[in-house]
């Protein structure tokens, strides 16, 4: 960590994403907000993102050209079985947050 920061949030790391993926990274002071501990209730954080790491670097992208290309075709080629199971997901989560008065939810 750098002055206490998380590696991912560091000043160094947040300029390296702006001027690689200008206005198309997704983090705290990021240029797309996202809600803060929430994977619990957001479908991309319990679903979405480990299963299209997985699916990213089965190829082993060597640059970031082909890191993105890699990223979109995975993204676009998400199954629809996938997508409807998560959606159903969304709403046993929500229950469970209502169930415990919306403390934290260990699913």
């Amino acid at each position: 960590m750098h002055d206490g920061a998380p590696f991912h949030y560091t000043c160094i790391v947040r300029n390296w994403l702006d001027n690689n993926f200008p206005s198309k990274w997704i983090g705290r002071r990021g240029p797309t907000s996202w809600p803060p501990r929430s994977p619990d209730l957001t479908p991309c954080d319990f679903f979405l993102w480990g299963w299209a790491k997985e699916e990213v670097y089965k190829t082993n992208p060597k640059t970031l050209t082909e890191l993105e290309a890699q990223i979109c075709t995975v993204l676009n080629n998400v199954p629809e079985e996938f997508l409807k199971n998560s959606t159903k997901n969304v709403q046993v989560r929500l229950q469970k947050c209502i169930d415990n008065e919306g403390a934290y939810v260990e699913i």
